[in-house]
Parts: C-alpha cells; structure tokens; sequence
C-alpha cells in the first residue's frame, strides 16, 4: 500500500467512498473511534465479510498530520482493506502493527479528515463512518484510521471553537438534523392520535412576584427568579441579567395564534430593578419576544444595559429599537465583560431563524456567567452532546446549573435533551461536585410538544439522584451552596 498522508483539513481521495474520523478524547490522550467504538494504545480492528470470513491481511500505513494542527507527539496509523463487502461488520479488535507518523506542536484541530469519493457530509460522526464503509457502496480499497495515540496528556482534538459557517449559514458543533416536512409527516398521525394533557386544565397561579424584593441585594450573593420557560432575573455578584425576556402572550409571528402561555408574567416589566445585562440566547420566539425587546429598549430599568446575544441576533435586535453601542455579539469562545461578570459564549447544539428561509443565519449559544464569587451555566436550548464535558473542565465548578427539560421529542432529541438529557449534561459536566445544583428550564409556560406539560418534571424527579433547583414561578429565591429548592407549583392544580 502506498503511503497515506493525511493534511487535517485537507482531503484524500480514494475509491467509490468518503468517509470521517472523529477524534474522541480518551483518559491516555487521543483516540479515534468507530462504531462507537474507542480505540487507543494499540488496539486495531479486524473486520468480518458478510459470508463470515475474517480479513487477515491488514495494510498499515503512516499518517502524518500537519505540523499546525495537533499537539505534541501524536501519532496515527491507517488500516488498509483491499476489498469490504455489502454488510460487514466490526467483529472484534486485535492488536496490530503500526507505524507511526509524528506531527509537531501546534494548534488543537477538531477532526481528521480521510475523504472517499463523494459520499461524506462535512462533521460525520462515527455511526455515519460505518454506515459509509459498510453500505455505502462497497468493493474498492477501503483505508480507515484505527489509532491514535498522544504522549502529552493535555493534548486533544478540542469541540470549543469559533462557530463554523456553511456559506451564510451557521452549522453545529457536531452533526445534527433539524426536522423538515419528513418529519412533520412522521408527526401528524402521533399528533392526531395523542392524548397527553399537552396544556393545564385548570388556570395556574397566580404567580406574582413582590418587586420590593429587589431594593435589598441577595444575602447569598446569588438570588433568581424564574418567570417560565427560560426567561429568568439573576442576581449575581451585585449584578442584575435579565435571561432571554419574552412576555409576549404567544410565542409565534403573531400574536393571535400559535403557543399561548400557560400563566401570565410573574413581574410586570414596568416592576422591573435596573437592569444591568440582557442576555439572548439565539432568536427563536420562545427566547426573544419582539414586543418585548421593543418596551425593554424604552424602559428606565435597561437605560444603561448591556445587551449580549449570539453572532447575527444583534440585527434583530436593532429592529427592535436597541441601539447599536449596547449590543455586544459573541462567537463560541468569545467573552464581553458587563457589570463585573464575564460572560462567555460555549457552543449548543441547536439551530435559529424565524422565519421558513432564515433558519441558521444567526448563531445559538449557551453561556457561563462568571463573577467574584459565583459562577452559573445557562445552557439555553441544545441536545446532549460531547462537548458538555469539555467545557466545564475549563472551570473549577459552577454553583447553578440551567438546562433545558421541556419540548422535547425523540424525534428531534438532537436540538432539545429533554429531562434524560439533561441528567446525561448535567453527569458530564461533573454532577453535583462540580456542576452544583440543577435548574431545570424550558419547560412548564408553552405548549411546544407532544408530551403532556408536567411530564419534563415528572420524569426528572423519576430518574432521581439529581440535586434540583426548582423554585415557584415568580418567586426570587436564593441560591445557597448545596441546598435543593423543589416546589410542587406544577402539580398543584392537577384535577
């Protein structure tokens, strides 16, 4: 077999297919994995046929990575298959030979790259990988990349950069599918049939909150009130952000259709105490209400706001009356400092638009806000994915952790975890000892789903062992070290 070298970010053309590899951090360094499979330390795969016969005669060549693109010492080798038929599968791992390629110090890459023809899509993840050797076409001379090995171990392929863009288009983090009509029509008939009590039958509430509250700063240094879904007042470090503000009556286009709140604002927004941040997250509905933005933008309590948001939502925002010089927008990775706390945009795995054609033209975040004495996750609107890990190891831990529960469906769990998701975070981002507490949000105000409206909480507190954070709507409640907060608000009402 002839030499193999592979430039990350470049291609390498061989045969009928294309192919990725994702490169997964392991506990030793580096590790590129198959079929979900984590190869690291020697290990290299033998391969079945679909007739049973094992493939003895493994090619091992050198892949040598540009020098700019890895840390360190890293090395890797690239296994050769003159011939896979339709249907073979992983049969077991052996160890092998191999030879390695060593590339210089330099700037972390995301992936490496081994590129077959013309069947791969830009970020396939490992299960894409298989499916392309396997069933993608089959015959020609298969070459996949099965070790990786890193002698310093800090080094590693990194998910926390600046976003990537697709022409005008933003694209996640790693692979992910937003419905479109296919999937609409797999919903019709579970919509028609469902009987969930997607929306309370009884009237909530009311939730009020005291704004008199706020004349007195937080004993705790860290007070919230939640007023549904993910709108939400902090209080942090003597400072006030106002979270994703929607107080619209429906989260639509308009406001005389589409999803209607379950009960009215807590806090009126002329109630509000000056403001001193106002974080959006990404510009769907349900997180950025355009007649809110208008009344904040000519309210005294947000005169001296700083308004933070993702890349491309400041031009909504600008329409909607918020002028230019208070609107800081963040890439990935990308921090502003307001009112003594650093804000740091991380990648989600979401999507944006609202509109049929603007969907991706604007960029979706979640956040950390970090002050003298405490530090939260907003996680926003996003589905499980790898880099929850990643991100929180750049911290020494977080007092309050928020992520979403609700509108969620298996359907479309890669842009909304849902509650076992959220348990799934919240377990890589270190549990309790290193995430802190857990505020569930996103769920509970908006009808946006199939699953009946208290089920996000009902099966939260059914996966059990997660400290919750889960205050009364309207309610500003301290954050202290350690210490629950679960109101039954949700279930009283049950008829």
């Amino acid at each position: 077999m002839e030499e193999v070298e592979i430039l990350a970010g470049g291609r390498f053309v061989e045969g009928e297919q294309r192919l990725q590899l994702e490169v997964i951090k392991q506990a030793g360094g580096l590790a590129v994995g198959a079929a979900g499979i984590d190869v690291g330390h020697g290990p290299i795969f033998k391969f079945a046929a679909g007739d049973g016969a094992v493939f003895e005669d493994i090619d091992v060549g050198v892949a040598r990575v540009a020098g700019d693109r890895l840390e360190d010492h890293v090395h890797v080798a690239v296994v050769a298959f003159e011939h896979l038929e339709e249907g073979a599968g992983v049969e077991e791992q052996h160890a092998g030979e191999v030879v390695e390629g060593v590339a210089r110090a330099g700037a972390v890459e995301e992936e490496l790259e081994v590129v077959f023809g013309d069947r791969a899509r830009r970020g396939a993840g490992v299960d894409d990988l298989l499916h392309a050797m396997f069933i993608g076409g089959g015959g020609g001379r298969m070459i996949f990349g099965a070790y990786g090995m890193c002698d310093a171990s800090n080094a590693r392929m990194s998910y926390l950069k600046r976003a990537d863009k697709e022409g005008r288009r933003f694209v996640n983090p790693v692979p992910t599918t937003v419905g479109g009509l296919r999937m609409a029509l797999k919903l019709l008939p579970q919509y028609l049939r469902n009987r969930e009590e997607r929306e309370p039958k009884g009237q909530l509430g009311p939730f009020k909150t005291d704004a008199r509250v706020y004349a007195t700063a937080p004993a705790s240094g860290l007070r919230v009130t939640w007023l549904g879904h993910s709108s939400m007042l902090i209080e942090m470090d003597g400072a006030r952000v106002l979270v994703d503000p929607v107080w619209e009556e429906r989260v639509s286009p308009v406001q005389w259709f589409g999803p209607k709140r379950f009960f009215a604002p807590p806090l009126k927004l002329e109630d509000l105490p000056a403001i001193d941040v106002v974080l959006v997250s990404h510009d769907h509905y349900d997180h950025l209400g355009a007649h809110t933005v208008r009344k904040l933008a000519g309210l005294k309590a947000t005169a001296e706001a700083q308004w933070v948001t993702s890349l491309g939502v400041g031009r909504r925002l600008r329409r909607f009356g918020v002028a230019q010089g208070k609107i800081a927008e963040l890439d990935w990775t990308e921090s502003v400092v307001a009112a003594g706390l650093t804000i740091t945009a991380w990648p989600a795995r979401h999507f944006s638009g609202r509109g049929v054609l603007d969907r991706f033209t604007t960029l979706w975040s979640s956040f950390v806000l970090e002050g003298p004495r405490h530090r939260v996750y907003f996680g926003a609107d996003s589905g499980m994915w790898d880099g929850f890990a990643e991100f929180a190891a750049k911290y020494d831990g977080f007092d309050l952790t928020m992520l979403e529960i609700g509108a969620s469906h298996p359907l479309w769990k890669s842009i909304h975890m849902g509650p076992d998701g959220a348990v799934e975070a919240y377990a890589a981002m270190g549990g309790f000892a290193k995430a802190g507490l857990l505020m569930p949000i996103h769920w509970g105000l908006f009808n946006l789903a199939l699953h009946g409206w208290r089920q996000p909480m009902e099966r939260l507190l059914e996966l059990g062992g997660i400290p919750l954070w889960s205050p009364e709507p309207g309610v500003p409640t301290e954050v202290w070290a350690g210490e629950e907060v679960r109101s039954d608000w949700w279930s009283a009402n049950r008829l």
